[in-house]
């Protein structure tokens, strides 16, 4: 059975979500006292101290999100989102205004569709799109592993300020490097930024601040995520998680309008 990767949660999908947060820019690396590999395996410890998620077959995770500027959500409502996720490679994230579905992005490991709930339109995602959102949506499954997501990862020790990480940088070929800050005191991770190609010559810049973690079915993961992407900032808030719930397959097929 895969061990867990890092729960990085929806913060990391920029096609729906975008990310946050603001550390210095100011950075002071060095090279890393552990490899990959261990830094894996005490992120695991810390993240999932009862393998729980290791073992999960299936997840959802409910989230408010408030945008108080215009921006993709177009107005301050609060909105929800919500991630499903079913091994093998299924994968299913909606985002709800007013309690109805307006966007979502669906993923049977095979293809990914967009669903425009307000067109009634489905749009299948292109095999490069689908390589590069496949990526992210893959950090966010149970089981997953950044070892095993990302063909080159490297690891440094990064200050800033007071505040010590670990710095990985993963990327894969043709894509834009992801950038991951774990924390060295906790191994928990505090910090998510990159791009993501949305176009032959376009891409969406995106950082992610995640905060506040608690156990939720066991699993530690943020309550908070505070969210910048080309400019636009949101916020994002647990509101339930819940490991292990019956799915049906077709729930991971595109909407017939």
């Amino acid at each position: 059975m895969k061990r867990p990767g890092i729960p990085i949660l929806p913060a990391v999908l920029p096609l729906l979500l975008a990310a946050a947060g603001c550390l210095s820019p100011s950075e002071e690396l060095s090279p890393s006292d552990l490899t990959p590999a261990e830094l894996q395996e005490r992120i695991d410890r810390a993240t999932d101290p009862d393998r729980r998620y290791a073992a999960a077959t299936s997840s959802v995770l409910r989230q408010e999100v408030s945008n108080p500027d215009p921006g993709w959500f177009g107005n301050d409502k609060l909105k929800m989102v919500e991630v499903k996720s079913m091994r093998p490679e299924n994968f299913r994230l909606t985002t709800y205004e007013e309690n109805e579905p307006v966007l979502a992005l669906i993923s049977n490991g095979e293809s990914c569709w967009v669903a425009d709930y307000r067109n009634k339109r489905v749009s299948a995602l292109s095999p490069a799109e689908f390589r590069r959102m496949r990526v992210l949506t893959e950090i966010a499954r149970p089981g997953s592993r950044i070892d095993q997501i990302f063909k080159d990862i490297k690891i440094q020790r990064c200050r800033i300020g007071d505040e010590e990480f670990y710095k990985l940088t993963c990327s894969n070929p043709g894509m834009h490097p992801l950038e991951l800050y774990v924390n060295r005191s906790n191994y928990l991770t505090e910090r998510v930024r990159g791009k993501v190609g949305t176009g032959p010559i376009s891409s969406i810049s995106y950082d992610s601040r995640l905060l506040g973690y608690s156990l939720y079915e066991g699993v530690r993961m943020p309550e908070e995520t505070i969210s910048t992407s080309n400019g636009e900032t949101q916020r994002s808030r647990v509101l339930y998680y819940k490991l292990n719930v019956p799915m049906d397959p077709a729930e991971f097929r595109p909407p017939v309008f």
